[in-house]
């Protein structure tokens, strides 16, 4: 999309060696960055309690708070 917006600064690198540095990067981040979310999701009370709110939520689930709290 970005590169379709503004057509004359392109976000990829077109030294081949940063094109790889840059896909390296964003590869870490979608693969490893999530085990951080997933520490800072769980290891803390205050979190916890706050997704154990949130998360069943997510799939669209219409319940009333009282069932919800059950799960």
């Amino acid at each position: 999309r970005l590169e379709r917006e503004f057509s004359g600064r392109s976000v990829m690198p077109e030294d081949p060696a940063l094109a790889f540095l840059d896909e390296l990067i964003e590869d870490y981040a979608d693969e490893w960055l999530t085990k951080c979310m997933f520490h800072y999701r769980w290891a803390f009370e205050a979190d916890i309690e706050k997704a154990a709110q949130v998360l069943p939520r997510w799939g669209g689930v219409n319940a009333p708070d009282e069932v919800i709290a059950k799960l």
